[in-house]
């Protein structure tokens, strides 16, 4: 598996759903307006800040949470696309039963 350096994070980012409510999202349309929830799969050590002190990270393997449509960076890891964060895009942590979409 990856192991993230400094303050990085990786989330695999939850499935688009592929139906709302009643009807039917085409994937055209789950490719444009992709999932803002993800679960984090692993976890930088942390960072040092200028004046030397050490700073770790307060998220930890296999907590959800939340990020902006377009935050951080796509990646591939063993074919399965993940996203690399750092935790100034994580905007909050979610309830695992939290079913989270963005807003029209």
């Amino acid at each position: 598996m990856i192991e993230p350096l400094r303050e990085r994070i990786v989330v695999q980012r939850d499935e688009a759903p592929d139906k709302i409510g009643e009807i039917w999202v085409p994937e055209t349309v789950r490719s444009r307006r992709p999932a803002v929830s993800g679960t984090v799969v692993a976890v930088g050590p942390g960072y040092y800040q200028p004046g030397g002190s050490f700073v770790p990270l307060e998220f930890e393997v296999g907590d959800r949470v939340g990020f902006s449509s377009f935050a951080g960076t796509e990646i591939l890891v063993d074919g399965s696309a993940h996203l690399m964060l750092v935790p100034e895009e994580i905007i909050c942590r979610l309830p695992r039963e939290a079913n989270v979409e963005p807003a029209a």
